[in-house]
């Protein structure tokens, strides 16, 4: 009787964790799009997030040789299907702030990574508005489609270095 309902407490509470996320990781194969990144126009905008299989170094000179910025935070003005885009890169801090909820796991792709690198942030986050500021990681923008077609050329470009 007593093995029977510590089993059956045991199966709800197993249960309950499951259903309320907790210990769920969220691993990233290709691409993962995030809800709920940075304020902008007062609306809270999704964020294209791929695993950083470099380290944020690496990352920064690679954005320094393409689009020449510069410092910890920057965005970058680019034109997706002839619309004026603006891209917002997130540093370490702001991810941990907007997308801790996700627990994303680093797949740990890179075989000479060391116990200090592994507790570092090991993803890119960008979000990415229009002129007006809409989002335009939003399924329902007009240029959605083209939109993750040019962040997964971007993403493909920058992991081939």
């Amino acid at each position: 009787m007593r093995k029977a309902l510590f089993i059956g407490l045991s199966a709800i509470s197993l249960f309950l964790l499951n259903s309320c996320g907790a210990g769920k990781s969220t691993l990233v194969d290709d691409y993962f799009i995030a809800v709920e990144g940075k304020m902008v126009s007062n609306k809270a905008v999704n964020a294209f997030i791929f695993e950083n299989r470099n380290n944020e170094l690496h990352f920064r000179n690679y954005m320094r040789a393409r689009f020449g910025v510069t410092g910890e935070d920057f965005d970058v003005d680019v034109n997706v299907n002839g619309q004026p885009i603006r891209l917002l890169f997130y540093s370490k801090n702001d991810f941990d702030r907007y997308f801790e909820k996700y627990n994303f796991k680093y797949t740990g792709l890179v075989d000479d990574i060391t116990a200090d690198q592994m507790a570092a942030n090991h993803f890119v986050a960008i979000s990415a508005v229009d002129a007006a500021g809409n989002d335009a990681l939003d399924e329902s923008h007009i240029i959605y489609q083209e939109m993750i077609a040019f962040l997964n050329d971007f993403k493909k470009q920058y992991l081939r270095l």
